[in-house]
């Protein structure tokens, strides 16, 4: 038996998911519900009736009904994903109101444009998450999908991971339906509502980001297609503006980065607030954050074993700040030992400790961690390149 599953994305989270988990649990309660039920029409009820008038009631609940387990596994894995996405950029209230608002539109449509022809009925939340998939491909085009996939029965079954951009796998959804669609004559089925679904997320992903209801640091589908991503605003500002105009505009960026990044801080999100302030120093050129200020970050780092974003930030204050930078050294190199496996780059970081005597415990760690570099340097470890830190 083969399987392919999204577990995760690597764009950057500024909200936790409470929406999402939350709309998963009722989905896959709701759907527990009416399975347990005695009554196997029970659902219909809650179902979104075709040709027998507009029931706005119907226009929620049929969102929460699913067909099978496959069906509600499917919906649910992907709104997983692509909650992530949207709710990790505008957060739960926003959110809800996106989930709702798709969902909402599209049955009323549907409804209305099926005025007079026969009963029929349809269910599923597919459509809303084909308009969270079409948003995540206005806001995020390059982030990855994570997938895992599998395949065999028991000792001969085989797993692995992979990674799909959200814009290959939203492009290839919407020409698989594309292609159903037409074979059928664009009729009112599956293939046509995830369609419907996909162009009320394209209007809204859209909308919100021309009218600056969403930030996504550069990295969205008009900065991607004209091979700007993740620069500043200023790029899109008309060149009519004076010099003093982009200075001020670029400080208020600047300042409103770096209130961001003391919110995130203050709330224990040190690997958002690392990965936010690495997309602004890009986006804004020559842009740093105070010394006091990327000291609480790196803690925040430190405090959140976030050591993979954790290194450009260590390595910021080394150059920026050489002459306080010994404990900083010190915990450079355990990471480079620890998760990178990088031991002729961690003796070059301990290299440039002053020669002045350590304190006793300081000087057991520098030793200590020599000895391991040199150790994983005796086992052979590769490293392609050692910089100059």
């Amino acid at each position: 038996m083969f399987f392919f599953f999204p577990w995760g994305t690597d764009a950057p989270l500024y909200h936790w998911p409470i929406a999402t988990v939350s709309l998963i649990a009722t989905n896959a309660l709701v759907f527990a519900h009416f399975t347990l039920s005695r009554d196997p029409g029970a659902a219909m009820a809650w179902s979104l009736w075709i040709g027998q008038g507009l029931h706005p009631v119907q226009w929620i609940t049929s969102n929460f009904i699913h067909g099978d387990v496959g069906h509600v596994l499917g919906n649910m894995a992907f709104l997983w994903v692509f909650g992530l996405v949207v709710e990790g950029k505008v957060g739960l209230l926003r959110f809800l109101a996106i989930y709702f608002g798709i969902g909402i539109v599209q049955c009323a449509l549907e409804q209305s444009i099926t005025l007079g022809m026969p009963e029929s009925f349809s269910f599923g939340a597919s459509s809303i998450v084909y308009g969270l998939m079409a948003i995540s491909l206005v806001w995020a085009p390059k982030n990855d999908i994570h997938f895992i996939t599998g395949g065999g029965w028991g000792f001969r079954s085989r797993s692995s991971e992979f990674d799909v951009p959200v814009m290959w796998l939203a492009v290839f959804y919407v020409c698989m339906d594309l292609l159903v669609a037409t074979f059928t004559g664009f009729e009112l089925q599956t293939a046509v509502l995830h369609l419907m679904g996909a162009s009320l997320g394209l209007v809204v992903g859209w909308v919100m980001l021309k009218r600056a209801m969403v930030d996504c640091e550069g990295w969205d589908i008009i900065n991607v297609w004209h091979g700007r991503e993740g620069r500043s605003t200023l790029d899109d500002r008309t060149p009519s503006l004076t010099e003093e105009q982009r200075t001020q505009i670029a400080a208020r960026e600047a300042e409103s980065a770096r209130q961001k990044i003391v919110q995130l801080v203050a709330q224990r999100q040190g690997r958002l607030a690392a990965l936010f302030y690495q997309q602004k120093a890009r986006a804004l050129p020559g842009w740093q954050l105070p010394e006091a200020e990327l000291v609480e970050l790196i803690r925040a780092v430190d405090h959140a074993d976030s050591y993979d974003v954790a290194v450009p930030i260590l390595v910021e204050y080394l150059e920026r700040f050489p002459a306080k930078a010994l404990h900083v050294r010190l915990k450079l190199a355990q990471i480079l030992l620890a998760t990178g496996a990088r031991p002729r780059q961690a003796l070059r970081v301990l290299s440039k400790l002053p020669t002045e005597p350590l304190s006793p415990k300081l000087e057991a760690l520098r030793r200590e961690l020599i000895s391991l570099a040199k150790r994983q340097e005796a086992d052979g470890v590769m490293e392609l390149a050692v910089e100059d830190w």
